[in-house]
């Protein structure tokens, strides 16, 4: 693992995402592999940062494993395609029984999974940034200015909640819960039906993270949630207690 020198690293996570506002900013990276400078230049600031280094790995340099050759076991036909606008942030279809929910631009689509026909879509004001959850009834994804949205079976929106930030992964439908992961790594659980709060749970967050896809995942009565520590917490669905905190293992280089 390369290690990171960071100068201005605080400075940089406060600039590049303000949590407080639940607002996103547009950045520019530039990054070179070989290369010592990496420049952040964040817009919405009104300034620029240069301040990340990385220097070279320490340790021992590893050989690519050879390609093992591969013999399909079963063949795969497309059934149909559907185009969608541009979509940003973390966007994953939820598919329940015979029907998908896909998100794009500012779009909620449910569709018909063997035909592809659109069944009903429904529009908001702000990009989708965080979705699709759903359980085939309550349908609910995250806003880029920090909204949860919440639908019904007929695509009429049941309630909305202002997040404290962004989400950080798509909402889990279950229980008759919502359950919303924001960018500070709070989880907050609301009654699917009325939108009224019924748990909360956070972990302190570190420094600087690094914004990547995440998930999280409902079992039996339990929501596994991978943390930006590397530990994978497990909470009582109904209450929202910790059950269980483990440390995922760490990936050979």
């Amino acid at each position: 693992m390369l290690p990171l020198l960071v100068k201005l690293g605080r400075r940089l996570a406060s600039c590049a995402y303000d949590q407080s506002a639940g607002r996103r900013h547009r950045n520019q990276i530039k990054f070179f592999t070989q290369g010592i400078i990496h420049e952040y230049k964040t817009q919405d600031c009104g300034r620029s940062r240069c301040a990340v280094l990385l220097s070279a790995c320490s340790s021992p340099k590893h050989e690519p494993m050879p390609l093992v050759k591969f013999t399909p076991s079963m063949e795969v036909t497309e059934v149909w395609s559907k185009g969608l606008s541009s979509a940003e942030g973390f966007l994953v279809p939820a598919v329940y029984d015979d029907m998908v929910f896909a998100a794009g631009g500012k779009t909620l689509t449910r569709l018909n999974a063997r035909t592809g026909e659109t069944e009903w879509s429904v529009s908001f004001n702000s990009p989708i940034t965080g979705g699709v959850g759903s359980d085939g009834y309550v349908t609910a994804v995250g806003l880029w200015d920090g909204n949860l949205e919440v639908v019904d079976a007929e695509g009429k929106v049941s309630w909305e909640k202002k997040l404290t930030t962004e989400l950080a992964s798509p909402p889990v439908v279950s229980h008759g819960l919502v359950i919303a992961r924001t960018m500070d790594t709070r989880v907050s659980a609301f009654e699917a039906s009325s939108g009224e709060l019924q748990w909360t749970y956070q972990r302190s967050q570190p420094a600087l993270t690094v914004r990547l896809p995440t998930r999280m995942l409902a079992h039996d009565n339990f929501l596994l949630v991978g943390q930006p520590n590397g530990h994978i917490v497990i909470l009582d669905i109904a209450s929202g207690n910790r059950c269980l905190n483990s440390k995922s293992p760490k990936r050979k280089a």
